[in-house]
């Protein structure tokens, strides 16, 4: 991924953050019409795909990511856009509907999540002063050092920076639980989950040992999660300034005519354009790649997850994709159930760790598990992914010729190709 543009999504700076979201918004939109949803619908979900996007940026998850942003941007809005067109087919009941008007507005900006000690917290930390806010935040939730803060935002020196961040680390300690903060960095690596071996030791022996580093740690979890909220509802007021200015008023409908006019001729010399170029392998797999559903432990709603099984499957269907894949591997390791390797393969493709998850479809295939019938499809979807269209099309073919699942999809992409 683009180290620049790697940059701009995480930094502050609004105009490179508007620059970022104004250069995918129009691609985007265009992507996306295809799927029945209206311009209004659709932004919405490039929003919430931006917003998916600039949280995996500030975790780390991009800083290995091959793939373009565009790409890796458009995998997310996909799978939005999926849940929105399901959403839309279901009939609401009158129960939800009152539910979700009672909740719209806490659930969209994330105070649905938070325990009611996070949300405590939460009130106070609004409460907060401006450069309070943007300090801890900086420093606990983006992860930044000392050093970094002062370069970022303009301190004097680094002593400047430790001072303040004590001083309003302390007072809002004090209005929930007061008491003594030591072990910053080793906390700040543990919320950003960048321990290493040694560090994690210490971590787990002082938290078994020290009651009041286990009250410490405890109220910079809760306060990383309300920091999470927060710099989201950030996020998402700029976005919806930034929203403001693609769709600023209703046009008259003369003139709107005039528009729809002008949109269609624009959209028949796009589409000329377009059959007159090769379609790229790239953009055929993310028409086409859907993970495959959970057929082997299907999670009942509001089903108590205790068993490594249930949440393996619990994190497949959330598409928490990293996860669902290391908890697959662990399954199938002390198992050898051969379904897991299926699982695990289409985890990795969805989190775009294709050269991983090829090897494993390969094992699963030369297994006997009910599932091998899918594993062409797959190997098919993760050569197209790598753009090795020879590959690609030997496993199409293998689908078409055996019927197996998706040849339908086979054939139109065979002709594509």
């Amino acid at each position: 991924m683009d180290r620049q543009e790697l940059a701009d999504l995480i930094s502050d700076d609004r105009l490179r953050l508007k620059t970022l979201y104004d250069k995918y918004r129009t691609p985007f939109i265009n992507f996306g019409s295809k799927y029945a949803l209206n311009e209004h619908a659709l932004s919405d979900v490039y929003q919430e795909a931006f917003i998916a996007l600039y949280k995996k940026g500030i975790n780390g998850k991009l800083d290995n990511i091959s793939n373009s942003m565009q790409t890796y941007l458009f995998g997310i809005g996909k799978f939005m856009i999926y849940d929105t067109l399901k959403k839309n087919s279901r009939q609401r009941s009158l129960e939800s509907l009152l539910l979700d008007g009672d909740t719209t507005q806490e659930k969209s900006s994330g105070m649905a999540s938070l325990t009611e000690e996070q949300k405590l917290l939460h009130s106070f930390f609004k409460k907060s002063a401006t450069e309070c806010q943007q300090l801890l935040v900086l420093f606990y939730y983006r992860g930044l050092t000392i050093e970094e803060i002062v370069e970022h935002n303009g301190y004097k020196n680094t002593e400047t920076v430790s001072v303040q961040k004590a001083n309003c680390l302390q007072s809002l300690r004090q209005l929930i639980k007061p008491e003594d903060h030591e072990y910053d960095l080793l906390i700040q690596k543990h919320l950003k989950k960048k321990l290493n071996e040694q560090e994690q030791s210490t971590f787990d022996a002082l938290l078994a040992s020290n009651a009041d580093f286990k009250k410490e740690v405890a109220f910079l979890e809760d306060f990383y999660k309300i920091a999470e909220v927060q710099a989201e509802a950030n996020l998402r007021s700029m976005l919806n300034e930034f929203e403001a200015i693609h769709q600023p008023y209703k046009k008259s409908s003369k003139v709107l005519w005039y528009v729809a006019a002008s949109i269609l001729v624009l959209l028949a010399m796009a589409y000329f354009f377009t059959i007159m170029q090769p379609v790229s392998s790239e953009n055929l797999f993310a028409d086409s790649f859907t993970p495959y559903k959970n057929v082997v432990h299907p999670i009942a709603r509001g089903a108590q997850v205790l068993d490594q099984k249930t949440k393996a499957f619990s994190t497949y269907d959330n598409r928490d994709y990293e996860e669902a894949a290391t908890r697959f591997t662990a399954l199938y390791n002390q198992t050898k159930e051969p379904y897991y390797l299926f699982y695990q393969a289409n985890a990795l493709i969805a989190n775009n760790e294709i050269n991983q998850a090829i090897p494993l479809l390969k094992k699963h295939l030369k297994t006997n598990d009910p599932l091998k019938e899918k594993t062409p499809w797959y190997l098919a979807m993760s050569y197209l992914k790598l753009q090795d269209t020879e590959n690609a099309k030997k496993y199409l073919q293998l689908v078409l010729d055996q019927k197996k699942y998706g040849y339908k999809e086979a054939e139109e992409l065979l002709k594509s190709l």
